[in-house]
């Protein structure tokens, strides 16, 4: 792993994780598996978005919490997964943008067959009923969360 082969980067986050072989370590799982996904693993891009769902589910009890939130960076690393053929992330993907679209990311308000959300023209990862629901979100943390879908990828987004 530490002479930069992928797939024992990819192997090592894996153990990391979960601990097996090695002292557990989320950091050093999301550590590891990046740089397997940042040399094009696509197994590795799958995996770095679950290990950012579970360290924000663990940290904070929650996904959607804006600024705290991992949820663009998971869509962006599934999406090019997804795009490499990794067909977990492809299903991820779809059932992330459905979830996405239902609600409002700022006041949960649901969607309706007379209101389609808006979505986020930057990271896509997020839908709003209303610009001033928009607004306020970005406001409350969004613009941390936001990672643009044409920038290359990176872990700190």
């Amino acid at each position: 792993a530490e002479l930069g082969c992928a797939e024992a980067q990819s192997d090592l986050g894996q153990a990391c994780m979960g601990g097996h072989g090695v002292t557990q370590s989320f950091t050093d799982a999301l550590r590891w598996t990046t740089l397997a996904a940042e040399q094009g693993g696509r197994r590795a891009m799958h995996n770095v978005g679950a290990q950012l769902m579970h360290a924000a589910q663990m940290q904070y009890g929650a996904i959607d919490i804006p600024g705290k939130s991992p949820i663009p960076r998971v869509l962006r690393w599934a999406r090019r997964a997804a795009a490499l053929g990794e067909l977990r992330a492809a299903g991820e993907v779809v059932q992330l943008e459905e979830n996405i679209r239902a609600t409002c990311s700022h006041c949960r308000k649901q969607a309706s067959a007379s209101k389609v959300m808006a979505i986020c023209s930057k990271c896509k990862a997020a839908a709003y009923c209303s610009k001033d629901c928009q607004n306020a979100n970005w406001k409350a943390g969004h613009k941390k969360d936001c990672v643009d879908t044409a920038e290359p990828l990176n872990l700190i987004g």
